[in-house]
């Protein structure tokens, strides 16, 4: 059953006093409006399901897992519109996608950048009346939300968002292939970044590799357009060419020259003297100490953080066992600043790296733990690592670091 919702409109009013924008904010747990202000909240995943270490279906009630909280903004019922003209709304985060995901084929890096940013209406189904320059190839975080993690082969939702996608519903052509985006990852800059759509997992691969393309457009939020989850910046700003060296970015339609997505406020981070820093993006909590619980295996981690509470890891902030719990993927993900590598994370500003203490202390160049099983193997869960800058998935005996967080529920 999803969380009882209540609706907000705020009405942000400029200097001189006329009102300016109507904003509707929804998704969140009755008595619980924590970060409703913020711009760019985090979704659900998707996941209704909880498993244990051996891989097995287990009732969710009280196991903190993903499944069980399903933290986020609640998915819209449609997921998904169908504009009868070639492109797909997502409800959710309020992108325009090309309904038709594998029109243009199978690409190196470059291709996939360019066949996006020159398709128009009268190309791939489209009768939208879209003119070259509109569409373009999606920055990871983008690609990422159009992500089901309850399901593979393909995790992708239908049209209600209630089941697994199936031909048509609400798209064509999707394929249990890789996807590019348009995002390159800082580490190997001679690689981008993508999703593999048989099972949730982002990856990056060489530029001269060939993938699949989805276009994307919108997203870039004028005064006044709305959804209840949509998508920030990634954080990047540097353009690299294929074989990494930097090169101008105007023009390229790579991640860094579009910049797409919800932009940062500054500060990003608000350290709140009391253990914890908020994230002024998201609007969710995150223990200031990233690295209190050392590596733990999976099967501990969730009731470590479950336990949590002031008086422990440096907070005094009030908080009581029970309202700190392991963040899903997303959740995760949204922290991180593909700019950089070791660590991916920005400073306090989100003007630069991190640093030790500039907000979070302790910040480990691992893995973490997420609260997301991967549902392709349930003996794994998904796992974001913060020096390289993406998401995969580790057997649950492993050790893995541990970042806990409240809020945005």
């Amino acid at each position: 059953m999803r969380k009882a919702c209540l609706a907000i409109a705020v009405v942000i009013v400029a200097a001189g006093g006329s009102a300016q924008d109507v904003i509707f904010f929804d998704g969140f747990e009755s008595g619980d409006t924590s970060g409703w202000w913020a711009p760019a909240r985090v979704g659900e995943t998707g996941q209704v399901t909880c498993y244990d270490d051996t891989g097995d279906v287990i009732d969710c009630a009280g196991t903190g897992q993903d499944g069980d909280i399903r933290p986020g903004v609640a998915w819209p019922n449609p997921r998904f519109t169908d504009n009868d003209d070639g492109t797909v709304t997502d409800n959710l985060t309020g992108l325009v996608w090309l309904k038709n995901a594998n029109c243009l084929g199978w690409k190196i890096w470059s291709d996939a950048l360019d066949d996006a940013n020159t398709l128009s209406s009268g190309m791939c189904g489209l009768t939208d009346g879209s003119v070259t320059g509109a569409w373009r190839l999606p920055s990871q975080l983008e690609l990422e939300s159009l992500l089901d993690l309850n399901f593979t082969n393909p995790p992708l939702a239908n049209t209600a968002g209630t089941g697994q996608w199936a031909e048509g519903d609400a798209f064509s052509g999707v394929l249990n292939e890789d996807y590019w985006s348009s995002t390159t990852m800082a580490l190997n800059p001679d690689s981008a970044l993508g999703v593999e759509f048989s099972a949730g997992h982002s990856s990056p691969w060489t530029k001269t590799l060939r993938r699949y393309v989805w276009p994307v457009r919108g997203g870039q939020y004028e005064s006044g357009e709305w959804a209840p989850a949509r998508v920030g910046e990634t954080g990047q700003v540097t353009c690299w060419d294929e074989g990494g060296a930097v090169t101008t970015c105007a023009g390229t339609g790579q991640d860094g020259d579009i910049q797409p997505g919800v932009a940062w406020p500054n500060p990003r981070f608000t350290d709140n003297g009391n253990g914890t820093v908020t994230d002024n993006l998201t609007g969710l909590i995150w223990l200031k100490n990233a690295s209190c619980f050392g590596q733990r295996s999976y099967e501990y981690v969730l009731t470590d953080v479950n336990g949590l509470a002031s008086g422990s890891c440096g907070l005094t902030d009030g908080s009581v066992a029970g309202q700190w719990r392991l963040p899903s993927r997303f959740e995760l993900e949204s922290l991180l600043d593909h700019e950089y590598h070791d660590p991916a994370l920005s400073n306090a500003a989100g003007t630069g790296q991190w640093t030790e203490g500039d907000p979070f202390t302790g910040i480990q160049l691992s893995y973490y733990w997420s609260s997301t099983s991967y549902s392709n193997e349930a003996t794994s869960s998904l796992v974001v690592y913060f020096d390289w800058g993406f998401a995969s998935a580790k057997w649950k005996i492993f050790g893995s670091y541990v970042w806990p967080v409240r809020g945005g529920l």
